[in-house]
């Protein structure tokens, strides 16, 4: 009987323990729910605020109707980063799925003609040769960027991607003068294509 009571009461002073750690683990988990609550909260504050932030400045952006709006990759090698070229386009210049756009080489910083279309969810440029079509990138949904050498290519051939660039990319806005000068330097390029900038 003896062995019993002392098994029993060993038992019960253990389960006290049990209990005791028990309380003190739902008490460090309510008092971490209870941070993370407060961090949640936090952050809503700040989302809040930053909403805000883009509605003023989507309401100063109508204010500003001079400016156009130019989409930008800047793309470099793709382990070491070392720049390469920046291409984009305007989005609000279009004919059908195409917009208009620049490409810019880092080596000597000339400019050329580039088509833009969205291709599922890739951004695919195009330019180089009479019809802007001898070389394309595609930028992936991760900003990797596949470049593609298709002068002297022959109709319908497929072509293994060259080169792979990581890319940053930025929105802007441009004013008036600026386009201006991009339009003149392409106007009768882009004339061709049905493309009007006047």
């Amino acid at each position: 009987m003896k062995i019993y009571f002392v098994i029993f009461l060993s038992f019960t002073l253990f389960a006290c323990k049990a209990n005791e750690n028990i309380s003190s683990i739902s008490d460090r988990v309510t008092n971490a729910s209870n941070k993370i609550v407060s961090i949640v909260k936090s952050e809503k504050t700040k989302k809040s605020l930053r909403n805000q932030n883009l509605k003023k400045s989507k309401i100063n952006s109508n204010l500003n109707i001079h400016l156009i709006k130019f989409v930008e990759w800047e793309c470099g090698t793709f382990f070491l980063l070392k720049p390469v070229l920046n291409v984009g386009y305007f989005p609000n210049y279009k004919s059908g799925d195409i917009s208009v756009g620049a490409l810019t080489l880092e080596a000597n910083e000339e400019m050329f003609p580039a088509f833009h279309e969205v291709n599922g969810i890739d951004n695919t440029f195009m330019w180089g040769g009479d019809k802007l079509n001898d070389y394309k990138i595609v930028i992936k949904p991760d900003n990797t960027a596949y470049y593609y050498d298709f002068s002297n290519a022959k109709r319908d051939e497929i072509r293994e991607s060259q080169q792979t660039l990581k890319c940053n990319k930025k929105t802007f806005n441009l004013e008036k003068e600026e386009f201006q000068n991009y339009t003149n330097s392409f106007k009768n390029i882009f004339k061709k294509y049905g493309f009007n900038f006047d």
